[in-house]
């Protein structure tokens, strides 16, 4: 590829931000734009304590969001178990149908498991017409909004830890250079229970992952996803 048309793609590329907005009588809006992983996510957490308490709604729209990952679920969840026990607080996601935020938020089935997850900032905040959820939407897979885990195309990032044989899901796409950038994290950002880094990545895709384990070994790694998802803090796998 020729410098020139790196550059141009390069420009092309929006840096991620964080950034919220007060709807008048409505809530605030919560807005992901660019790549997002646990390298943005002191950012977004500290966004979220801010609006914590103030007995309003708070929607994160991630509808110009090109990547999350587990740890921004992770920090959405944190927020939506503290909002159910704010006294007026109520927290809602915007992940339209097609989005790449969708997709992941349907690997895990979150409109149904995690947190209500909506087409548009307008239906999340309740104004205009009827609110409508992300699984009420026409054309969805039975889980939301997205393939199910073990789906064709799906592909998984596994670790291994020293003395252990067992591999462990850490992260889920449907892009494999998603998951080829997500195992390059791994050594850095994860360890196990005794302080350990992973001594082996692997990215695997279901269909190998069912040839090799069954249905069980799609399972297990359904088991691991959700096991990050709700328990995980930065660092730890």
């Amino acid at each position: 590829m020729s410098a020139p048309r790196e550059r141009e793609q390069a420009a092309t590329v929006e840096a991620p931000r964080v950034t919220a907005r007060r709807i008048k009588g409505a809530g605030w809006i919560v807005e992901l734009t660019g790549e997002h992983d646990i390298s943005t996510c002191d950012e977004l957490r500290a966004e979220l304590d801010r609006l914590d308490g103030v007995g309003t709604r708070v929607v994160v729209d991630l509808s110009r969001a090109t990547y999350i990952d587990s740890s921004v679920i992770a920090e959405l969840v944190r927020a939506a178990r503290r909002s159910d026990g704010d006294a007026g607080g109520v927290f809602a996601v915007v992940a339209p149908w097609g989005c790449p935020a969708a997709v992941v938020l349907g690997l895990v089935d979150a409109d149904r498991r995690l947190f209500p997850t909506f087409e548009s900032c307008g239906a999340a905040l309740g104004l205009g017409d009827e609110p409508r959820r992300a699984t009420q939407a026409q054309g969805r897979t039975a889980n939301g909004v997205g393939p199910r885990l073990g789906s064709r195309g799906i592909h998984y990032v596994q670790v291994r830890y020293p003395h252990a044989e067992e591999w462990i899901a850490v992260d889920v796409t449907e892009e494999r250079r998603e998951a080829a950038k997500a195992a390059s994290l791994v050594f850095r950002e994860l360890t196990n229970s005794d302080g350990l880094p992973p001594n082996q990545v692997r990215v695997i895709d279901a269909e190998r992952l069912m040839a090799e384990g069954g249905q069980d070994a799609i399972n297990r790694a359904a088991a691991d996803l959700w096991s990050r998802v709700g328990r995980r803090t930065p660092g730890q796998a």
